[in-house]
């Protein structure tokens, strides 16, 4: 189906907002220019099309589609409410005939497209932000999974350039750490790790990444593109197997320069690769008035915060329970029921810490007077012992058969075993690895050579 006989060309309006220009397109979702029609703020609406559309099949891919974009809304929900600096802000979200539409907050632009915003004595402070941004994220358990310059958007504030993270559909939850499978990404930023399709420590793994963007922002190529024509296999066959070729000024190659610092991101093993702080610590990345990342240290005493609604609200233990499932923590015999008791338990959980961050975006989300269109039902499969996470937006007035559901509904059942999910397609991992069973989307958002 054209884009332009969806929505997603052809709406001119929805809601109280115009819809404009196209800022960014991919294989699942575009970007267009929103202004409000009284009071002319401008953001980026994201349009995410309906699953159920007769006539048109509902594949593996799309449903998996289905629940980046599911995941990264929850994810950016509580970002907002525990007031993370570094990444895109969501302002709400709407719903109309199946199709969902997140409006975010609109910046400048992004690296890939203006490559020249950072440049000499800007790159290291808006580096050292980039960093700070992802050691928070870290530091609750997620790794982005897919930092590339096309990803990183810019604001300026105050004459200093600053750096906004963008596009979370490929990230991981881990809330206890661990090991991953890639689910997707970009090979340009891959490390040898990832590229060899292993299970991989992802917080290591996204070190690497910012070293290649730390290169590109001092203007050196990537060390492992070999010719000017470099394919996307040969790229992973010299990240596998092959040697970095450097070209050095003299400058940075002096003691305590930059050659030192991006070695140290791209150092092959990943258990001698530098860590986020190694960076922050070194000498070029030094600044007294620097702020801490994000604390989300939980004191022992400490169950939720004093102003947060008890009980919490319906949607945020939907939104806790499928973080849950996204982790691997989902599993059969829990139920909501058991979360909602680590929530309100005696000893921190990491349900707690998000489930606070939820509803405090709830709570601003009121006050701005944005409409949850999400409503999670939950439902339990009749004699199969199974509880489904049934996340479903239905149009209203419009039989049961003929309604497209929206974004998207998803059937997810508690875990058996390890690493194990179903869908309502009848996907089945533990028979496809998440790399290859989405290697067709990840060749469709895959970032050519040369990097754009």
């Amino acid at each position: 189906m054209n884009a332009w006989d969806t929505p997603r060309g052809r709406l001119s309006r929805i809601g109280e907002y115009d819809l404009g220009r196209t800022i960014g397109r991919g294989a699942y979702a575009h970007v267009r220019e929103a202004t409000h029609r009284e009071t002319r703020q401008v953001l980026a609406c994201k349009i995410l099309p309906a699953l159920h559309i007769p006539g048109v099949p509902l594949t593996r891919d799309k449903t998996l589609d289905a629940c980046e974009a599911y995941k990264e809304i929850v994810l950016l929900k509580a970002f907002g409410g525990a007031g993370i600096s570094g990444v895109v802000q969501l302002d709400g979200m709407m719903e109309e005939d199946g199709w969902t539409y997140v409006f975010m907050k609109c910046y400048e632009g992004d690296l890939s497209k203006n490559r020249d915003t950072v440049k000499g004595a800007a790159v290291i402070p808006f580096f050292r932000a980039l960093l700070r941004t992802v050691e928070s994220l870290h530091l609750l358990g997620v790794s982005h999974e897919d930092i590339k310059r096309g990803n990183i958007l810019f604001f300026k504030e105050s004459g200093k350039v600053l750096p906004i993270l963008a596009d979370f559909g490929f990230s991981q939850f881990l809330p206890k750490g661990g090991k991953v499978k890639s689910f997707g990404g970009t090979v340009d930023y891959s490390s040898p790790e990832k590229v060899a399709d292993l299970r991989y420590d992802p917080f290591a793994s996204e070190v690497w990444s910012l070293g290649i963007i730390l290169c590109k922002l001092f203007r050196y190529p990537h060390p492992y593109v070999k010719g000017d024509r470099c394919t996307s296999e040969e790229l992973k066959q010299n990240i596998l197997y092959g040697k970095p070729t450097w070209h050095w000024s003299q400058e940075h190659l002096r003691e305590g320069g930059i050659a030192e610092v991006i070695r140290g991101m791209l150092h092959r093993d990943p258990d001698s690769r530098w860590t986020i702080q190694d960076v922050l610590t070194h000498p070029l990345f030094l600044d007294p008035h620097d702020l801490p990342a994000y604390d989300i240290r939980v004191n022992s005493r400490t169950r939720l915060d004093w102003n947060i609604k008890k009980p919490v609200s319906h949607n945020v233990l939907m939104d806790v329970c499928f973080l849950a499932q996204q982790a691997g923590r989902f599993r059969i015999p829990q139920n909501p029921q058991t979360l909602e008791q680590k929530i309100y338990g005696r000893h921190p959980h990491w349900q707690q810490r998000w489930a606070s961050m939820l509803t405090k975006y709830e709570l601003n989300r009121e006050v701005k007077d944005w409409v949850d269109m999400f409503p999670p039902v939950i439902d339990e499969g009749h004699g199969s012992g199974k509880l489904f996470l049934q996340l479903q937006v239905l149009t209203p007035g419009l039989p049961r058969n003929r309604r497209k559901i929206g974004l998207r509904e998803i059937h997810l059942t508690p875990m058996v075993g390890a690493n194990r999910f179903e869908l309502n397609t009848g996907y089945h991992p533990q028979a496809s690895s998440p790399h290859s069973a989405h290697a067709s989307s990840e060749s469709n958002r895959a970032e050519t050579l040369p990097d754009s």
